[in-house]
């Protein structure tokens, strides 16, 4: 099944710094979080706004416990070839492939993706 990176955050991090870090440590791959859909309303240095998530999923993991995904939109820091993650265990996605319906990919995963080719 395919998912997009992720991972807990650590103590002392944000989501945005955790997204950036489990992304490394499980791809490889350094990359930026697009941010501006909100203005900047950090106060005197008493408050910091944080990165917006594309996109933020509840779901139920077990009886009891509960997963809160923080998805971010981003792109690499350095150029990357499609090839580097090729294989069978990464891969980059086309529109094509995300609109198969058959895609072994949870439907909310395929669907947040498409959505997010639109806003890039």
């Amino acid at each position: 099944m395919w998912l997009q990176p992720g991972g807990h955050v650590e103590e002392r991090e944000t989501p945005d710094e955790a997204a950036i870090r489990e992304t490394m440590e499980e791809v490889g791959l350094e990359i930026e979080i697009l941010d501006g859909f909100m203005p900047d309303t950090s106060f005197e240095n008493k408050s910091e706004d944080l990165p917006q998530p594309f996109n933020i999923n509840l779901h139920r993991i077990e009886e009891g416990r509960w997963h809160l995904d923080f998805q971010y939109l981003a792109r690499p820091v350095n150029e990357i070839s499609e090839k580097e993650y090729s294989d069978e265990d990464m891969k980059w996605f086309s529109e094509d492939e995300l609109e198969d319906e058959h895609l072994n990919m949870p439907e909310n995963a395929r669907k947040t993706g498409l959505k997010a080719l639109e806003e890039i």
